[in-house]
C-alpha cells in the first residue's frame, strides 16, 4: 500500500525488518526515494516511537501490522500513534476481529492476536481518539478510521511552487 502514499512528502516508514524497508524503498524512483524517511524499528521497545517528529503527523496507517499485537501492547502502539498525530490527523489500521470466525481461527493457529471491535472502540476512546469509520469488508479483513480531535491545519509556511509547461 505504500506506493499509493507518493504524495507524502516526505514520506516515514518504520518497520521491524530491515528487508522490508528496504523493499518499500525500491518501489519508487531515485529521486523520490530521497523523501523516504525509513526507520528501522527496534524489537525491544516496538511501542515507542520518539525517534519520529512528535504531533506532525496529518496520516499514519499501519496495515496488516496491529493484526498481531495483544490488547495491552496495541493500547500502548495506539498512544504513541497519538502523540505522533496533529490535531485533526488521522489513524487508519486493521485488526484480528475476533468476533468473526476466521479471525478466531488464526488466533488459534497463532497467526493473529485476539481482540473485538469493542475492544478497539474502548481503547480508542480511552486514547481521546474520534472513531471515524469500522469496517468489516469480509469475515477477515476489518480496519478502523480514526482522528484525534481538532482542526487539522498546515505546518507548511508557504504553498509549495511548481511551473507548468504547456505543451503544443
Amino acid at each position: 500500500m505504500t506506493i499509493h502514499m507518493k504524495s507524502a512528502d516526505p514520506l516515514y516508514v518504520t518497520d521491524v525488518s530491515q528487508n522490508f524497508l528496504f523493499s518499500t524503498k525500491n518501489q519508487f524512483n531515485e529521486i523520490y526515494k530521497k523523501r523516504i524517511r525509513a526507520y528501522l524499528q527496534k524489537r525491544e521497545n516496538f511501542t515507542e516511537f520518539n525517534y519520529l517528529p512528535q504531533n506532525q503527523f496529518k496520516f499514519i496507517l499501519a496495515w496488516n501490522v496491529f493484526n498481531y499485537y495483544p490488547e495491552h501492547e496495541l493500547k500502548e502502539i495506539l498512544k504513541s500513534c497519538w502523540d505522533l498525530l496533529r490535531p485533526g490527523g488521522d489513524i487508519m489500521f486493521s485488526y484480528n476481529d475476533c468476533e468473526y470466525l476466521p479471525c478466531v481461527t488464526k488466533f488459534a493457529y497463532g497467526s493473529g492476536s485476539w481482540i473485538t471491535e469493542k475492544s478497539i472502540i474502548k481503547i480508542l476512546t480511552d486514547l481521546g481518539y474520534e472513531i471515524n469509520s469500522i469496517v468489516h469488508a469480509d469475515g477477515e479483513v476489518h480496519w478502523v478510521e480514526a482522528c484525534k480531535a481538532g482542526e487539522l491545519g498546515s505546518v507548511k509556511v508557504h504553498p509549495s511552487i511548481g511551473k507548468i509547461h504547456l505543451l503544443n
